[in-house]
């Protein structure tokens, strides 16, 4: 006797959807639905072609709209992703000169007050970034 295979119900095609859109395998959901693999390709083709894309859809909708509206991690995600926006190069400083430890206590005044003199440009130009 041959079998005759029933129609899948509305509620079997949105768990098919539902399970691949979220990336589950197909082997796992074919343990779930209780069917062959063969059999969920006959049946769920569409369902297993095309959850993935209409999941994104629908995130990257969500995720637009959070962008229009204001939120702006959102805005930044889209326009480094979508946008091709990218952050700025960090510039690297690089310093080369006397390494060691210095014992300032048997400088004089005077040449204190010259290596004073030489940092002060440096200090006013703000903390070197590295």
């Amino acid at each position: 006797m041959a079998y005759t295979s029933k129609a899948p119900t509305a509620e079997q095609r949105k768990l098919v959807q539902t399970m691949a859109a979220a990336g589950i395998q197909s082997e796992a959901i074919c343990l779930v639905m209780g069917v062959s693999g063969k059999t969920l390709r006959k049946h769920y083709r569409a369902e297993l072609d095309t959850s993935l894309i209409r999941a994104n859809a629908m995130v990257a909708s969500s995720l637009y709209m959070k962008a229009i509206k204001g939120n702006v991690v959102a805005q930044i995600f889209w326009l480094k992703t979508r946008a091709g926006w990218k952050e700025p190069e960090r510039i690297q400083v690089q310093h080369s000169g006397a390494i060691g430890h210095y014992d300032l206590s048997k400088l004089s005044t005077d040449e204190i007050k010259q290596i004073v003199a030489i940092l002060e440009p440096a200090s006013a130009a703000g903390p070197a970034q590295g």
